[in-house]
């Protein structure tokens, strides 16, 4: 967002005279980002989306020689992937996150893919002519903007007339794990959920007003489909996940001084994740919804 940090501390001062406790939660803001979306363990965990399986709800209308953005492109796995299917098209990948564009530009060379290309820049400040691209793409990127319509405008001024915009975002209360120790999982889940969507001004459930966000930008013939991610609901990855925010003292601080779980609750949660990853009878189920829709051909 423009001006993002300053945007955070305005935010904070609303609820709050106090110029320390802004800024504290201005870095409560930036650490819950850093633990949710550019650690190593989230881009282990992102990582794992296919194009086939993550984004089936776009790979029908990709083919050679269309020019797709890929908005929050992370470490670029869905990139890549979409780079193969429309070549000798051109794919633009953008993401806030530095490591995780390095990370990408690395893969890309490795792969001797050509016609991708990775930048480090903020969705609404990111540089591109208008209506030059086929598609718009967002896996995940939604639900962490304070103004998810505003960053649609930007994905509609990005694509041509007739062009595509296409969103997989989650449903967090629509999430379900079973095994042992479930209610312990679940409650991992909430306050995870709760540190990294609230903090940093995003909507956990913002799949169920999906469709509704895309007609608002002026996109048409938009369709919603409810759903679960597959790269996301596995239970080793999602463990391994947890774990890691565990380990994060910044995490663990946070959410006990929110008075959001006990330190005695907080101190059970290692081995209640260890024996819950380790059991046969364990799933678990992350909710999504993905969409498409169009704009106008005028």
């Amino acid at each position: 967002m423009r001006n993002h940090r300053a945007q955070l501390v305005q935010g904070v001062r609303m609820t709050t005279s106090d110029p320390h406790a802004a800024f504290s939660a201005v870095s409560d803001t930036s650490s819950a980002r850093q633990g949710q979306l550019e650690s190593e363990a989230a881009r282990a965990l992102f990582g794992r989306r296919t194009a086939k399986s993550d984004a089936s709800h776009l790979v029908p209308y990709l083919r050679p020689g269309l020019r797709l953005i890929d908005f929050g492109c992370g470490q670029g796995s869905l990139s890549l992937e979409f780079a193969s299917l429309v070549t000798p098209g051109e794919v633009v990948g953008i993401d806030v996150a530095e490591a995780s564009i390095a990370q990408a530009r690395a893969q890309a060379n490795n792969l001797g893919i050509g016609n991708v290309v990775f930048h480090v820049a903020d969705i609404h400040e990111a540089q591109f002519t208008e209506a030059s691209f086929d598609v718009a793409h967002f896996s995940g990127v939604l639900a962490y903007q304070s103004d998810p319509l505003a960053t649609l405008n930007v994905a509609y001024r990005a694509v041509k007339p007739g062009g595509l915009v296409a969103a997989r975002e989650p449903q967090k209360d629509g999430d379900w794990v079973g095994g042992p120790n479930r209610e312990a999982i679940m409650l991992l889940n909430r306050l995870i959920g709760e540190d990294a969507f609230k903090s940093i001004g995003g909507d956990p459930f913002i799949a169920r007003r999906l469709g509704t966000l895309l007609l608002g930008s002026g996109l048409e013939r938009v369709e919603v489909v409810p759903g679960y991610s597959p790269a996301l609901s596995s239970v080793g990855a999602v463990a391994n996940f947890f774990s890691a925010r565990l380990a994060d003292v910044a995490f663990t601080s946070r959410v006990v001084r929110r008075g959001w779980i006990t330190e005695e609750q907080l101190s059970a949660m290692p081995r209640a994740i260890k024996v819950w990853r380790d059991s046969k009878a364990s799933v678990v189920a992350v909710a999504e919804a993905m969409a498409l829709g169009w704009k106008p051909v005028v």
